[in-house]
């Protein structure tokens, strides 16, 4: 298509007409624009699914933010979101890079509904370095082998099942059957989101 462009311009130049040599600002754009942006593509080709993750990361903290809205003018949400994505983009190169967008995308919504939101600018700024923290944190954290998670997770087991033997133990009225099924759920929860 850009060979055809500039076979039509080449020979809009050849046309005796009486029209200027030269291109228009219009033709330059159409010519220039695509070199532009193809030269601005990054040397680097990044994984598929990084960019899909980042943008769905993204995708879930709008949604979030939609759901409790901060009293903010757009600008210092455009800052915000920027500040996530900086950060984002600079560790790209870190081990596990869509996992770690993923931890972000899911627990953002929960980490959201606990900022106290007022139109200060300066705790803004306490909230956008906060977040700044935690993405550097979470691209630079050590992520847990599936042996580890497996330790933590025996473990939280094993304080859940001491906690229902208490429970039971301390209030002889319950049910054993109904604190047992209570914890069982909490269990299924819990794996359902690790």
């Amino acid at each position: 298509m850009m060979a055809q462009w500039i076979k039509a311009l080449k020979r809009r130049e050849a046309d005796p007409q009486g029209k200027p040599v030269g291109f228009t600002l219009i033709e330059l754009l159409v010519v220039i624009a695509p070199v532009v942006l193809v030269a601005g593509i990054p040397a680097r080709p990044e994984g598929p699914a990084e960019p899909n993750s980042l943008a769905q990361a993204l995708t879930a903290m709008r949604d979030a933010r939609a759901k409790s809205p901060a009293p903010w003018p757009q600008a210092w949400e455009q800052e915000y979101v920027e500040t996530i994505r900086q950060v984002a983009v600079a560790r790209r190169d870190s081990p596990e890079h869509a996992a770690r967008l993923g931890i972000l995308r899911n627990g953002f919504a929960l980490y959201w509904e606990a900022v106290p939101k007022n139109d200060q600018r300066s705790l803004f700024e306490v909230h956008r370095a906060q977040i700044r923290w935690y993405v550097e944190s979470l691209m630079n954290a050590e992520l847990p082998c599936e042996e580890e998670k497996q330790k933590l997770r025996d473990r939280y087991k094993k304080l859940l099942d001491d906690a229902a033997d208490a429970l039971v133990t301390q209030f002889p009225f319950l049910d054993p059957n109904v604190v047992q099924r209570a914890k069982a759920d909490h269990l299924a929860e819990c794996w359902r989101k690790s």
